[in-house]
This record gives C-alpha cells, structure tokens and sequence, in this order.
C-alpha cells in the first residue's frame, strides 16, 4: 500500500552510491542481503502518473508492474502481457495479459484496471515520458491500445514507470495506492529512507535482493550508477531513465505460462 502523492518536483539524475558487500551475497537472498541505493531528489509522490525525479521513478519502477518489462539487455519483456501484437499500421496494438494477476490487496489487475490507471495520468506527468495520443480500451480479455503516430516500440516505451499501474485505496486521509509490483513499502520516512521487501507471491518469482533500501539525496546530480548492472544484472533504462531492480529474479523455474514467452 503506497501513501497518496504530494507535488512533484524537477528531474535529477540517478546517482547509485552503495552496494551489496559482493556479487555472491546479492544471489543468495535467503541469507537476506540488503542492497542500499541513494539516488537523487526528493520524493513527494509515489505515484506513478506523477513521479518525476529519480528517485521516485526508481521507487515506483519496484512498485507497480507495467505491461512490459526490459531484461539485462535491453530486451522488451513480458510483464503484465504475456504476448502482443501491431495491427497494419502499428497505430493499434492488442496486449494479451497474463491471467489471474492480483494487486497486493487481492483485487483482480484485469484489462479494466489498467485503463482506469492510465486515465489518472495527466498533464501533471513528465511530459518525455508520455506517448501522445495514446489511448486504451478494454476488449474482452485483451486491452487494445491506440497511438496518434506509429509506434515500433511502442511495447518498450510502455515499460516506463510512468505507466505503472496503480489502484486507489480509500482512507481517511484521501486514499493510497496499491501495486503488483515485486517489492512492497514497509518502511519510509518522506523525504529520507524508503525499505523495499519482496513480494514473495509475484508471478514472475521472488525478486533477488533481500532487502532493497532506497536514499532520497536531494542535493545529488552524479549520473554514475557505479557497477549495479553487472553485480545485480538490473537495467537502467536510457529511454525511462532509472533503475529497475525487479529484472533481478532468484534463479529457478518460471511461473507458468511464462517461460519462452515471445511476444507477437
């Protein structure tokens, strides 16, 4: 459950300052290794239509699941679709989702409730980030998305934190979020120290890292990400901009459904 946004602020760079004591420790999360990250700016939002500094585009990257995922390389992966595919003029797609998705709180993450997530998204949001023109409509089991200008890669851009999907959460103070990301919020203190823990009923398994903590450094602009990549195999994203620490899987069997998985 993510606490409900504040007002954004400007863009900073990531800046990865402290790592896991060594690459074995970090692929063993049994032991619980913790892997400590500082990145730049402040939060004042986890929510992903409005997250803007690095920081929070990293939090909210571990968070909330996409429709697609990046791997190591770089590659466009199944995240909450299972496949894909373009219609003649690759204005219109049709995302086929994987079945029996959940969020965090157990309600069901269909078709309907990625369009009600993406209509949240407004003029409040990045304005790089955002595909124009894009719109989504729910048909059957399937959700059907429409761009004004053909799009290629449009299933990679959809991989932007931009596009996590969240659900509100009526509460007495306005409401949160919830997620079906792979990690959850146990801890935080806004802005300070935010504690990631794995969700160990994520469809794509549990994440590697034991623990992932998480440093708003206001004051940051180092774009340096010091190695992470090659200890944890995490992607950073030129297109998004950040980290995603949930391509970090514990070796093992896929879920069903999911292993060799080519989209179309």
């Amino acid at each position: 459950m993510i606490r409900r946004p504040w007002a954004c602020v400007p863009y900073l760079s990531i800046a990865v300052l402290c790592l896991a004591a060594n690459a074995r420790a970090v692929l063993n999360p049994v032991s619980g290794t913790t892997v400590q990250v500082e990145a730049a700016g402040r939060v004042t939002t986890l929510d992903p239509a409005q997250a803007a500094t690095p920081v929070e585009r990293l939090l909210v990257a571990n968070l909330f699941d996409r429709l697609t995922a990046r791997g190591a390389d770089g590659t466009v992966l199944p995240s909450i679709a299972d496949r894909w595919s373009a219609g003649p003029d690759s204005l219109e797609w049709t995302f086929v989702l994987h079945p029996g998705l959940t969020f965090a709180d157990g309600r069901p993450l269909d078709a309907s409730a990625i369009v009600a997530a993406w209509n949240r998204i407004g003029d409040a949001a990045p304005a790089r980030h955002r595909i124009a023109g894009l719109t989504a409509r729910v048909e059957g089991d399937h959700l059907v998305v429409r761009i004004a200008r053909a799009m290629s890669d449009l299933p990679g851009r959809l991989a932007d934190p931009l596009y996590g999907v969240a659900a509100p959460i009526a509460g007495p103070d306005g409401g949160s979020l919830t997620g079906s990301g792979p990690f959850r919020l146990v801890r935080s203190d806004v802005p300070g120290t935010f504690v990631l823990a794995p969700r160990l009923s994520h469809p794509r398994g549990r994440p590697m890292p034991g623990r992932l903590v998480v440093r708003s450094r206001p004051d940051a602009t180092d774009e340096s990400v010091g190695g992470l990549e090659a200890v944890l195999g995490v992607v950073r994203d030129p297109a998004a901009g950040t980290l995603d620490f949930s391509l970090a899987w514990t070796p093992g069997p896929t879920a069903p459904g999911r292993s060799g998985a080519s989209p179309r």
